[in-house]
């Protein structure tokens, strides 16, 4: 009886029911995603907010009003309006469209993050849910063998370490895979958060995306593009602050306060000229300094970056070589440990211990291979984030 049970332990296969559910495709998540206002209102309102400052980035200065007193004469009431040199408004217009790019494009870094975000969201959901179907699986097989061996030692015909043997293998599963389905549960809600999808959602089965649309790792990566915007930002605030080194105008018309005062309607100009050199000039420099600190930090950040798309391409290659292993190699002798192992014990050459360890190898080997078809797809995602194909 017991080893009819192994045998059927050792040929079943598992079988899930059909679901009602709708697959949710990881394509259509991050879909899903990017359109859920939630996830970029903070990004898209920063765009907005810099596109409005623009209508009065080359606004004139407020005017002032005067008021003039004398023993002898009236009150004697002016205005007086500041003007600057044509080039002030003009890079001061420039600067402020460098800061409306500089949120577009944080706008597109918050997007990519969330693709990213997203994608290693329901790489995990899939995961579990691989997970969670090969442990039901080892349950099925263990809680029978754990039910059996209670049976076989209260009759005598196996020893009591065979049978604590097969009870800490069947609570050991049991208890895995109790922690999986929590762990999906928990991964879920998650990715109904990004999706704002309420009803209850399925992901795709495990598959092995090919590695494709590997580009440079600089020009087409967003964080980059928002550092060389930094450089940009700060070379146009340098203008801006060279431009407004040069000389400033004000005019406006002074009238009385009095219908008897006779004297006629009185007009007053000048000219601001900025004397003190050497704060003018230390603003410059500091200009010059926030130009060169930006470019350095795009340098350093870049060369981190490479370093990074080094790493990645390595960890890619080695779960690729890894899986290639399982696939080719690993998968067929866990299969063939099993076979000849039920083979053995049906014939009576192989004693029960032995044949659960033969179960826990072959197991093993699957389990490995799961976590490392994950990883490879962990490596392909940062590797595509990292160069900017995601």
């Amino acid at each position: 009886m017991l080893r009819s049970l192994l045998l059927f332990s050792f040929l079943t296969l598992l079988a899930l029911s059909a679901s009602a559910q709708t697959v949710l495709t990881r394509d259509e998540a991050v879909a899903r995603a990017i359109g859920n206002q939630r996830n970029l209102q903070a990004a898209r309102l920063n765009v907005t907010q810099q596109q409005q400052l623009l209508r009065g980035a080359a606004d004139l200065a407020s005017p002032q009003i005067t008021a003039e007193l004398t023993p002898y004469e009236p009150l004697i009431v002016g205005m007086q309006q500041t003007f600057n040199l044509p080039g002030v408004y003009r890079n001061r217009r420039n600067l402020q469209s460098e800061r409306i790019r500089l949120a577009e494009l944080q706008l597109q870094g918050t997007q990519y993050d969330l693709k990213r975000e997203v994608r290693l969201s329901y790489l995990q959901a899939q995961f579990l849910t691989e997970r969670i179907r090969l442990l039901s699986f080892q349950d099925s097989v263990y809680q029978a063998i754990k039910i059996s061996s209670q049976r076989f030692f209260a009759a005598g015909q196996i020893n009591k370490l065979e049978e604590l043997n097969a009870t800490t293998q069947a609570d050991r599963v049991r208890n895995e895979l109790q922690r999986a389905q929590t762990d999906l549960s928990a991964e879920m809600q998650i990715l109904r958060f990004y999706t704002a999808v309420n009803d209850s959602i399925q992901v795709a089965r495990f598959q092995l995306d090919s590695l494709v649309g590997i580009a440079d790792t600089v020009g087409a990566n967003v964080q980059q593009q928002i550092l060389q915007q930094h450089v940009g930002i700060a070379q146009r605030e340098l203008q801006l602050q060279q431009s407004e080194q040069g000389p400033q105008f004000y005019a406006g018309p002074l009238f009385p306060t009095t219908q008897n005062y006779e004297r006629f309607l009185g007009f007053q100009a000048g000219i601001s000229i900025p004397i003190w050199g050497r704060q003018n000039r230390s603003r410059i420099a500091a200009g010059r300094m926030a130009v060169q600190a930006a470019q350095a930090q795009q340098d350093l950040e870049r060369q981190r970056l490479n370093a990074r798309y080094r790493q990645a391409l390595l960890n890619l290659t080695r779960e690729r070589q890894s899986l290639d292993y399982y696939n080719q190699t690993a998968l067929p002798q866990a299969q063939a440990i099993m076979e000849v192992s039920r083979r053995l014990f049906q014939g009576g050459e192989l004693n029960y211990i032995e044949s659960l360890r033969n179960l826990s190898t072959a197991f093993d080997i699957q389990t490995g291979h799961l976590d490392t078809h994950r990883a490879y797809e962990e490596a392909l995602i940062e590797l595509h984030y990292l160069n900017g194909t995601l």
